[in-house]
């Protein structure tokens, strides 16, 4: 059981895709949350307890823990910090299972009493927290947790849940310290720098959360959404080239995602590398028909490639399933230009010329 912290023509530039695909906002909300408070040591805090190793009420906390009988563990834990109100270890016990049974009065008295008994029990101060916590109590929950940063610091869950605090709290650059910390203290744990790719664009910096998310993706290489975040991210940035080994990594790993390979494919064009452009983009419309920006580029490898008549019919795909993106029209234009169609070619022309220019700086398709 856990206890979670509440708790993406030559004259004509290749346009990246981006206006139908996720922002690092919401690339970042799809990856693995840290759980700040995970499951207890509490057999070991048991063992550790001498007044209740021999303990009857003790062993059948233990037992029902070890069976996942919660509502035992409960009775069993209410019992034991009756029995022992002077043991801290006895009152964490009931504070943990106040904590599963979301019974936040509970907790937070069961804690309370733990830490007056021995404040420098780190998991006790942390318990505290995580009661303030389900509360939403963030502001009174930051206190027990420095503590127990401070009694144990080299605990990576603490500092991200005084991460998690921060970010309730609005505190954009103590929630930076905090999760940067984690990754400092842990810097295997791959949740810890999706925090702090989290927490640094949350204050605006989407260079230094790619830069966080990278080193994330190289600890867990063969996991598909953080390579896939990774390799949209950096197509969001204009990093195209960077975005090629997590987009490779994604397509391998998460064949049937279609916006990996529209995305690799956009990618090898800009790295002119044309032949794997054709068969990336490809691959992205056999999976997704109807997926503008595909077709489009689809378009510019073939007329790379020399294959005029391929491209025209991609080109013309594009402008039927974008008919307000001005580029695609624009490029359906030129394409009829080049294999002579010069009445049809004016009038896309036209038809271009009517519509509102593409995105911006980095615009898209549409």
């Amino acid at each position: 059981m856990k206890f979670a912290w509440a708790v993406t023509a030559a004259a004509i530039a290749i346009a990246p895709v981006l206006a139908q695909e996720p922002d690092i906002d919401s690339l970042l909300a799809k990856l693995p949350k840290a759980e700040a408070f995970e499951r207890p040591k509490v057999d070991q805090l048991l063992r550790e307890a001498q007044a209740m190793q021999n303990d009857a009420t003790g062993k059948e906390l233990t037992l029902a823990l070890r069976r996942g009988d919660a509502a035992g563990a409960l009775r069993g834990a209410r019992a034991l910090a009756a029995k022992y109100p002077q043991n801290a270890t006895a009152q964490f016990m009931e504070g943990v299972m106040g904590i599963l049974f979301r019974q936040a009065e509970v907790a937070t008295a069961s804690f309370r009493r733990a830490v007056a008994l021995n404040p420098g029990f780190a998991e006790a101060q942390f318990g505290l927290a995580a009661a303030f916590a389900l509360r939403g109590q963030f502001a009174e929950a930051m206190p027990p947790l420095r503590r127990a940063a401070q009694l144990q610091p080299n605990e990576p869950r603490y500092q991200l849940a005084l991460a998690s605090c921060a970010a309730k709290l609005g505190q954009r650059d103590e929630r930076v310290k905090y999760a940067r910390r984690a990754t400092e203290i842990a810097p295997s744990y791959v949740v810890a720098w999706i925090d702090l790719a989290r927490a640094e664009n949350a204050r605006k910096q989407p260079g230094a959360a790619i830069n966080a998310l990278s080193r994330a993706a190289e600890l867990a290489p063969d996991n598909p959404s953080i390579q896939t975040a990774l390799g949209l991210g950096c197509v969001n940035l204009k990093r195209d080239a960077p975005a090629v080994l997590p987009l490779q990594r994604a397509a391998r790993l998460a064949p049937n995602t279609f916006l990996v390979h529209a995305q690799l494919g956009y990618c090898y064009l800009k790295q002119g590398q044309t032949n794997a452009a054709a068969d990336s983009l490809r691959r992205a419309t056999s999976l997704a028909p109807n997926y503008g920006p595909a077709w489009n580029h689809l378009g510019l490898a073939y007329e790379r490639q020399g294959r005029n008549g391929d491209a025209l019919k991609a080109f013309k795909r594009a402008t039927e399933l974008m008919p307000s993106s001005r580029s695609a029209w624009e490029k359906y234009a030129a394409e009829l230009r080049l294999v002579g169609k010069i009445d049809d070619a004016n009038k896309a022309s036209a038809r271009a010329a009517s519509l509102i220019p593409s995105g911006g700086a980095g615009g898209s398709p549409r």
